[in-house]
């Protein structure tokens, strides 16, 4: 979001916590919305409790941020269990009324924070147990192993930072300061410590605004519902940018409430918006999401699993994977942690000591699941971040590491005699006994190699897009080329080609999609200038929206926040400013071998589009900025804060709260409207409105209403800016008479102003010499540089001058701006006002 405002400062602090974008009491009735979630007394409860909370009764425990000698305390999940239901496993959760994203990498929650104030989503930001921690362990052996370091090599902070930006996912400015300590064994082996900056560690609580019902999902199918669940989990974290724990995405998950160590540093903190709408969200699987993972972005993942240390593994396992009883293998060795149905059992994992916190025994991250002696290969699966690159056949080779197991030990776990096949039938088919499902990597590529027969175009193709998948650097690339030009009889001149093809396609289509993603048109540098005319308009057409650069009767102008966060400003696009926005808009590029080239956009076709006719430009018409509601030809109040195609008009209401209007006002509508201006304690209760002939009357009649003409006077002058967009051609100027200095009229202006406008009301003084030219200057300047506010003309002694008079009047101004050659014509839609004392 381009010209999204950035917040620093938040609107509002209630009992310590600072809430952003907006009041909470703009929730209004939704602080009574109620919804049922299940709790605990700590994570080893074996009798959760459903309740109902408001959403205030659920704020106030997120406020609370207790101090606390440990970690494991009072807890919550993100929705119910089963009415009736007291023990928290995934088959038992019913509904899901919040998504929480656990944030342990580092990553500041100011850039979080910021965007979801810029997406506009309600949620609760709280600092967890291990906030602001300086210090890392992390298990040697697990070190060595992602690193692929020998025995005896020295560790140095680069190989530590590696780990922890590739394999840990920490966040880069994290990763920079971190330095190698010490290397010490301890209590859970033997553990490399490291110090680095304060990390942030955090939860995000998001509330739905549908709850999520598991048997309503995915056509009643539990376990499609709760990968639905996974795969929006994830393209929530996607969508605002966080790097989540992976172990987060189990629905049974539960979150401990806010609590800081004794003397501890934390923080609460609210942005107000709208519930997430898991509608809107992209749904997306972890494995695929190439975007979130950095191992990949740092163009290191070969795509290969982790190396397999037991050499007779995989020979073992063929024919035996749909058998294997994984189940019983992983409890027979390690601790069992529960069995929560469906053939699946958690227990302890045998990578457990990689894990963020290792030997918890409550753990249940790790699952597995028997083969189905049909054709469903076993499960063995970890949703901890550390474990996401093993696949299962490493869990079952750690476990014959660590108790040295043989294959027949591994034997008793599959039904006898399943690995008797007839020895010729083996020869004569041994192609078919090797399952390509459980080869990955240069593996996989090699067994299609192999199978490549002459002139096998279909397998050419297989391999040459295995080679492509798993980024094979050109040397290696190029080994396999040359066993597939033998086997497959192409040339390997032609095959290379094939290949350069593919990548060069597949380089271009992820730009296009980069592109697409951003609303951004690509087209050739080269190309017909037409054609790159025609490119560029679309290109601003669909990156400009929301409207951000708007035309209006003489200029393009860009539409910006200022810096204070409130008020709006326009700020005309030079030539050069507008090749910026162009660039934003459509990328030029030359096509080479690597792939696209993005160049400047060039400079006559930038000229020739800065010139055209406005009318031609598909940039909608700014007729103005307004901080109050308007009222359209149509009848209808626009409120709502943005552009309006329909009114031309760029409302700035943030922060404002602006009340409804019945559609039919009665009697005490219109009373309190009334009494809201002129009552004693109104907007203008002390202000001694007075007629001409007040007094005299006074005489006659006690109860006369003083000011009455002037009072009616006051009301048009605060329902014009309203209603002036219906209002074609002049309007009438409002003369603050008063009878000596003092008065207030100064103040009344600026009371009407701040109502309307939410500032002080910008003066003129009338120029001394009363002379027609200089006041053409100055109401030529005033409509250039600020058209959206009053003309406010203070001290004035005598209103007598032709410019003046034809500006009132005319509705439309025309001069000739300073230092330039063109007269230009501009519509006058100010709120004209004078002030003074006995005004001839």
């Amino acid at each position: 979001m381009a010209n999204a405002k950035k917040v620093l400062e938040p609107d509002e602090v209630i009992d310590g916590t600072p809430i952003y974008n907006g009041k909470l009491e703009e929730l209004g009735d939704d602080l009574g919305w109620t919804f049922p979630i299940s709790i605990g007394r700590n994570q080893e409860e074996r009798d959760w409790k459903t309740r109902d909370f408001t959403l205030v009764e659920f704020l106030e425990k997120l406020f609370d941020h207790k101090e606390s000698k440990k970690k494991n305390g009072a807890c919550f999940m993100q929705g119910a269990l089963v009415p009736g239901v007291k023990q928290r496993t995934i088959p038992n959760v019913h509904n899901l009324n919040f998504m929480v994203l656990d944030i342990d990498s580092g990553q500041p929650m100011e850039e979080v924070r910021q965007t979801l104030i810029d997406q506009n989503l309600f949620a609760v930001l709280y600092t967890t147990y291990s906030h602001g921690t300086t210090e890392t362990k992390i298990k040697k052996g697990e070190l060595m192993q992602k690193l692929k370091l020998e025995a005896g090599e020295d560790l140095t902070t680069q190989h530590i930072r590696f780990y922890l930006l590739h394999h840990k996912r920490y966040d880069k400015r994290i990763v920079d300061t971190c330095e190698f300590l010490k290397e010490e064994h301890v209590e859970g082996g033997n553990m490399v410590f490291v110090t680095h900056a304060p990390m942030q560690k955090y939860r995000v609580v998001l509330p739905l605004s549908e709850s999520f019902v598991l048997a309503k999902q995915a056509g009643g199918d539990e376990r499609k519902a709760r990968e639905k669940w996974k795969r929006l989990y994830v393209g929530v974290a996607h969508q605002i940018g966080a790097t989540y724990d992976r172990s987060c995405t189990d629905i049974s998950r539960l979150f401990f409430w806010p609590t800081h160590k004794p003397g501890g540093s934390f923080r609460v903190e609210v942005v107000i918006g709208d519930n997430l709408d898991l509608s809107t969200v992209q749904e997306l699987d972890p494995k695929e999401l190439e975007n979130s993972n950095p191992f990949t972005e740092a163009g290191l993942d070969d795509g290969d699993e982790f190396p397999i240390e037991t050499p007779w593994l995989k020979t073992w396992m063929r024919g035996k994977y749909v058998h294997f009883a994984a189940g019983e293998f992983f409890s027979n060795y390690l601790d069992e942690r529960g069995r929560p149905g469906g053939g699946k059992v958690t227990t302890e994992c045998p990578f457990d000591d990689g894990h963020t916190e290792a030997g918890l025994s409550t753990d249940q991250g790790f699952f597995c699941v028997d083969g189905d002696s049909d054709e469903k290969s076993f499960v063995a699966h970890c949703q901890h971040n550390s474990c996401a690159e093993y696949r299962k056949l490493n869990f079952v080779d750690r476990v014959i590491q660590m108790f040295n197991l043989t294959e027949e030990d591994l034997d008793q776990f599959v039904p006898e005699g399943i690995d008797l096949v007839d020895d010729v039938a083996q020869d004569q088919e041994e192609e078919d006994t090797v399952d390509p499902s459980t080869l990955t990597g240069e593996e996989l590529i090699q067994y299609h190699v192999d199978r490549a027969k002459p002139h096998d175009t279909e397998k050419v193709a297989k391999v040459i897009k295995l080679l492509i998948d798993h980024q094979l650097d050109n040397l290696k690339a190029t080994v396999f080329l040359k066993q597939l030009a033998k086997n497959s009889a192409i040339p390997l001149g032609e095959l290379k080609k094939t290949f350069n093809k593919e990548v060069s396609k597949l380089n271009r289509e992820a730009e296009e999609r980069k592109a697409e993603e951003n609303n951004i048109v690509m087209f050739p540098i080269n190309g017909d200038f037409n054609e790159q005319v025609d490119a560029a308009l679309r290109g601003i057409k669909k990156k400009n929206q929301p409207a951000r650069v708007f035309q209006t009767d003489t200029d393009i102008v860009s539409v910006d926040f200022m810096k204070d966060g409130r008020g709006l400003r326009r700020e005309a696009l030079s030539r050069d400013a507008f090749k910026v926005f162009l660039q934003d808009c459509v990328h030029f590029y030359a096509q080479s071998d690597a792939g696209r080239v993005v160049k400047s956009a060039p400079q006559d076709l930038v000229n020739h589009i800065y010139a055209m006719p406005r009318s031609n430009m598909p940039l909608p018409y700014l007729k103005g900025i307004k901080k109050h509601p308007v009222l359209s030809m149509e009848g209808d109040f626009q409120t709502k804060h943005g552009y309006d195609q329909y009114t031309g008009i760029y409302l700035n209401t943030q922060g404002s709260r602006i009340l409804k209007v019945p559609d039919v006002p009665t009697e005490k509508d219109l009373d309190e409207a009334y009494d809201w201006f002129f009552a004693f304690d109104g907007l203008f209760g002390d202000f001694p409105f007075k007629d001409d002939g007040d007094d005299e009357k006074a005489l006659d009649d006690p109860d006369l209403i003083f000011g009455e003409s002037t009072k009616a006077h006051v009301l048009a002058l605060f329902l014009l800016p309203i209603v002036r967009e219906i209002i074609h051609g002049p309007a009438p100027a409002f003369v603050i008479n008063k009878p000596m200095p003092g008065a207030g009229s100064g103040l009344f202006a600026n009371v009407f102003n701040l109502v309307m406008n939410n500032e002080v009301c910008p003066t003129a003084a009338p120029p001394k010499n009363g002379s027609s030219e200089e006041f053409e200057k100055l109401i030529l300047s005033k409509l250039l540089s600020d058209p959206d506010s009053p003309m406010f003309f203070d001290n004035v002694e005598k209103i007598d001058n032709n410019a003046l008079a034809s500006a009132i009047t005319s509705g439309q101004w025309t001069g000739r701006p300073l230092g330039a050659s063109k007269m230009v014509t501009l519509p006058v839609h100010h709120i004209w006002m004078f002030s003074g004392n006995n005004i001839d």
